[in-house]
């Protein structure tokens, strides 16, 4: 069975030619190759009536793909790819990635078992010399593994639709994280101590989750529902609601906590919900 190393320097060099024959071929529909320049530039999405959010993003596109089209590297002999319109920026060191396999298949268990997190890890890295032979090889495969996820978002408008719905739902998170926090007119986390903040913190999360849950509960009976009524307008509907919403919990609000054993009936209160 071929190495780790091995079956991703393979996987590159299919990639780019695979990446390359399709650019050629014009099957990369969303993706316009300007020969004069030799950029590569996002096609926009065709609207009238197109989000200002989503717009805004169409348009940072062309400066983000010149970004990553100077991430691409290659394993191979630059050389074999001279005829590609789009070429890799340099070479790989694969042969230092397979002498220092030992020692960044220790830092992988490592970071899998726990024992470290990743910023201890890089902070660690950082000490070292610019020569240091392990750092290097992190570093070279690193850019071997971040070519091949690339040249796949270039390669697949659906993977890069899954980034940008990512980036959302985690940017949603982090505002309602921060609109937790600062009930009460608070800015911070409170706590004099780093188990008192720890704590704190804590906290938030929970009631964060409390809320996404909630949301979730709600959205999953509504699906149900609408799919058992065939409503596509109202399937399309909840796809566009974030379960990280708060504008229907009351957070400043007094709250009374029984240990009555009585639940929230979610088919009564989905019952008087209507989508469209």
């Amino acid at each position: 069975m071929p190495s780790r190393p091995a079956r991703h320097s393979a996987e590159l060099h299919a990639q780019w030619l695979a990446f390359n024959r399709e650019l050629k071929q014009g099957k990369l529909t969303h993706l316009e190759y300007d020969k004069n320049t030799q950029t590569l530039i996002w096609r926009k999405p065709k609207g009238e009536k197109q989000k200002a959010r989503e717009q805004a993003f169409y348009e940072q596109l062309p400066f983000c793909l010149e970004d990553q089209l100077q991430e691409l590297y290659c394993v191979d002999d630059p050389a074999l790819y001279e005829k590609c319109l789009i070429q890799p920026v340099g070479q790989i060191d694969r042969q230092l990635i397979i002498s220092e396999k030992p020692n960044i298949d220790q830092i992988v268990a490592t970071l899998g078992l726990k024992e470290m997190t990743q910023g201890t890890l890089i902070r660690k890295l950082c000490t070292y010399t610019a020569p240091n032979p392990t750092r290097r090889a992190i570093f070279e495969f690193d850019k071997l593994v971040r070519s091949i996820y690339t040249l796949r978002y270039l390669r697949d408008p659906q993977l890069e639709r899954n980034v940008h719905r990512s980036q959302n739902r985690i940017k949603s998170y982090h505002q309602l994280r921060s609109t937790i926090v600062q009930v009460g007119g608070k800015k911070e986390l409170t706590g004099r101590t780093d188990i008192e903040i720890e704590i704190s913190n804590q906290c938030a999360r929970l009631i964060a989750n409390a809320i996404i849950y909630y949301n979730s509960a709600i959205l999953s009976q509504l699906l149900t529902k609408y799919e058992a009524a065939g409503n596509a307008r109202a399937l399309a509907l909840i796809t566009q609601i974030s379960p990280a919403a708060w504008r229907h919990i009351l957070l400043n609000g007094h709250y009374t906590f029984q240990s009555d054993g009585k639940m929230i009936d979610l088919d009564a209160l989905v019952a008087g919900l209507e989508l469209g």
